[in-house]
């Protein structure tokens, strides 16, 4: 590979990046909880940025709420018989980069340009679950104002992750000791350990590699 520069050009030898794959199943260890940004909502936040007129509330729909809160897999739709639901696949990656701090030697900077974890479709990463249920919860919200909160919740959870790295800069064996790691002290969703609840939803454990 030939570069310009001021003086002369330079040949640069770009060397390969290691790129390897691995399969991971993934068991959840408690209830997952999901809370998707709803179209609604954003429709909201951009009225309210555009400074338009405030429309009066409508009455709430809890199932609606409920439906939309959850990671639909493409084709499928919310609540129909069939559908396929999913997570963000990103939400792991995030976990195993924030078990690093419970980690000797592994610095997150590093850690995460160092693998990914790759979606089934979309950003997704696909759910397979005993049964899904809506849940009502009471949130704060603004200065000590309560609402309700309705949200999905995946029940005997798992997934499959596939998982993306880079050989030279860090071995599968540290990547699924992260994702353990991450599982128990960080998880993924709502009311998730590493969440300012610290509560005990959305944690993993690694079942099996290959």
């Amino acid at each position: 590979m030939a570069v310009a520069t001021k003086s002369k050009e330079k040949v640069i030898e770009l060397l390969p990046i290691q790129i390897e794959e691995f399969e991971v199943q993934i068991l959840g260890v408690s209830p997952l909880i999901v809370h998707r940004f709803s179209e609604k909502a954003k429709r909201q936040i951009e009225e309210k940025q555009q400074k338009k007129a405030k429309q009066a509330k409508e009455a709430r729909d809890p199932h609606a709420e409920f439906l939309a809160s959850l990671y639909v897999m493409p084709g499928s739709v919310a609540g129909e018989e069939g559908a396929e639901y999913g997570i963000k696949a990103v939400w792991f990656k995030l976990a195993a980069v924030s078990a690093c701090r419970y980690s000797d030697g592994l610095k997150m900077t590093n850690v995460r340009g160092s693998f990914h974890v790759m979606a089934d479709a979309g950003d997704l990463v696909k759910l397979t679950y005993s049964d899904l249920e809506m849940r009502s919860d009471p949130v704060t919200i603004g200065m000590g104002s309560r609402d309700m909160r309705y949200r999905g919740q995946f029940n005997n959870w798992s997934c499959k992750l596939r998982v993306r790295y880079n050989a030279a800069a860090i071995t599968p064996e540290q990547i699924v000791n992260l994702l353990q790691a991450g599982g128990f002290g960080c998880g993924i969703g709502e009311r998730r350990p590493s969440q300012q609840c610290s509560d005990q939803f959305g944690m993993f454990e690694v079942a099996l590699t290959k």
